[in-house]
């Protein structure tokens, strides 16, 4: 299959027909377009889009919503969402903006991915289909009466993922934590476990020494984490840290930082961080299952205090 740009408002009406009568079996082709006021050529175009990118199934003739989009949609989660989510996990669409966002322009990135991946498209032609799907995860969600102005608009040409993803980071991790207040309005408390300028002198540190991609990313993730209240993740984000730099300290592992680097003081913050941390998140990676269970609470994985003091050495090491 090629890439198209479809009419995503045709892309829309085609996934509200599917999930209105998502029990039925025997949804054709022929059907949608008879069931969608709108030019057959757009329809097609728009169902070839959607098979695409994986959000229909094409059984012989049948066409049906994938059933993971199908709970998306009982769990409140809405049509446009399902598109953004597949345009976004799309492999082809992860690695172009990789590469652009990794400082190439969009010339030079769209011909190293058809390239690179032996695409039957011409230049121009997928530079219009990325630049019309970006577009689209642009766009307000249905119902919003928010009007942005031009630098409050996404445009992070999102790769997620909700893939790594070597784009605009900040942006993406604001966008995930605006859009899961607004569908569970219980979640993110405005909290950030890492603080912002730590990841800010982290990310202005040259790569001389050591290069503090991952550990980046890690504190990203541990944000959205923390602020998405999925403390099973902070917990093992928190100790995917502390084994992550020992090295900047010239030591083999965090118990030898812990135990043998630093002021008194910094050394009890590294042995509590050590300990304390590590047989939550050894609790939470390798306790079988059970009977009964509790969770953890932001308390029990809260160790952000330490972790600061943490990141602030590596800083003043590595400058």
């Amino acid at each position: 299959m090629n890439l198209v740009s479809p009419s995503f408002k045709v892309c829309e009406e085609i996934l509200d027909y599917l999930n209105i009568f998502k029990k039925t079996n025997d949804i054709t082709e022929n059907k949608i377009i008879e069931a969608i006021d709108k030019t057959p050529f757009y329809v097609k175009k728009a169902l070839y889009f959607l098979i695409y990118v994986e959000v229909i199934e094409l059984n012989g003739k049948h066409l049906s919503l994938k059933e993971a989009f199908k709970e998306h949609l009982n769990n409140g989660g809405s049509i446009e969402g399902i598109i953004k989510i597949s345009i976004t996990n799309n492999s082809i669409f992860k690695d172009y903006n990789r590469i652009l966002n990794n400082g190439k322009n969009q010339k030079q990135s769209a011909t190293f991915v058809i390239s690179t991946l032996k695409l039957d498209i011409d230049t121009t032609k997928f530079i219009s289909v990325m630049n019309s799907w970006s577009k689209y995860l642009e766009k307000e969600a249905r119902g919003s009466t928010k009007i942005k102005t031009e630098s409050e608009k996404t445009s992070f040409m999102w790769v997620d993922d909700m893939g790594n993803l070597m784009y605009d980071e900040k942006k993406h991790t604001d966008f995930i934590i605006d859009q899961v207040k607004k569908d569970n309005k219980s979640l993110g408390e405005g909290l950030v476990f890492v603080d912002p300028e730590r990841i800010n002198q982290l990310q202005k540190i040259g790569k001389e020494k050591f290069d503090l991609a991952k550990l980046i990313r890690k504190c990203e993730e541990l944000n959205i984490a923390y602020s998405t209240k999925s403390y099973f993740s902070v917990g093992m984000l928190t100790r995917a840290i502390t084994d992550h730099i020992p090295p900047v300290f010239n030591k083999k592992s965090f118990s030898e930082v812990a135990g043998g680097y630093g002021t008194k003081s910094f050394k009890d913050s590294m042995i509590h961080l050590d300990k304390s941390s590590r047989k939550i998140a050894d609790s939470f990676l390798h306790t079988h299952i059970r009977r009964k269970e509790t969770l953890p609470t932001k308390t029990q994985v809260n160790f952000s205090s330490d972790l600061d003091v943490l990141l602030g050495e590596v800083i003043r090491i590595l400058n």
